[in-house]
């Protein structure tokens, strides 16, 4: 995110560009699989997910990791922009999702720090705050407003009496 589309636009493929946590989808930048599965770390037999398998794992493609900057915009895996052009996009993910949370992640891959320190402001005082009133208008419900166990809202839940040591909820004695 920055002041300017240009500006933006040359952050974000920057976020694709510099080292990459093939495990965070968005961030498909150039990834040394080397690193992946170092040897004599591990057998060959018993190695730790890879891109393609941890993707695949997850229900995805097993292809989906190293997607060009084109594709992921296309995709809403990466929305970069104006506060003013990622708002409607951001507003498009909660209609179709409707998420209880959700997570931004700025400032990685090869952005300097200047890049990083405009973007993250401009999210804590523009984006953050209209996302915040998004979620009020979609009726969207937070993480900490219903127990994802249950999907009832905290206060509607039944409370559990306290029952003494060595009695079970029917009254019954464990003894």
């Amino acid at each position: 995110m920055d002041e300017t589309e240009e500006l933006a636009e040359q952050a974000a493929r920057k976020y694709v560009q510099g080292p990459s946590n093939p495990f965070l989808a968005g961030n498909e930048g150039t990834v040394n699989p080397a690193l992946l599965a170092l040897p004599g770390l591990t057998s060959r037999e018993r190695v730790l997910p890879t891109q393609k398998v941890a993707t695949g794992a997850r229900g995805g493609p097993a292809n989906v990791l190293g997607r060009a900057y084109e594709k992921q915009i296309e995709d809403y895996t990466i929305i970069a922009g104006t506060p003013k052009t990622v708002l409607p996009k951001i507003r498009h993910v909660l209609e179709y999702l409707r998420p209880g949370s959700i997570f931004f992640w700025d400032g990685d891959g090869a952005m300097n720090h200047d890049d990083a320190m405009r973007s993250l402001r401009l999210m804590g005082e523009e984006v953050i705050p209209a996302v915040r009133e998004m979620g009020e208008e979609l009726e969207l419900p937070s993480s900490f407003d219903v127990n994802p166990a249950t999907g009832k809202p905290y206060e509607e839940e039944e409370t559990v009496e306290e029952t003494p040591a060595g009695a079970t909820a029917n009254g019954m004695s464990t003894s």
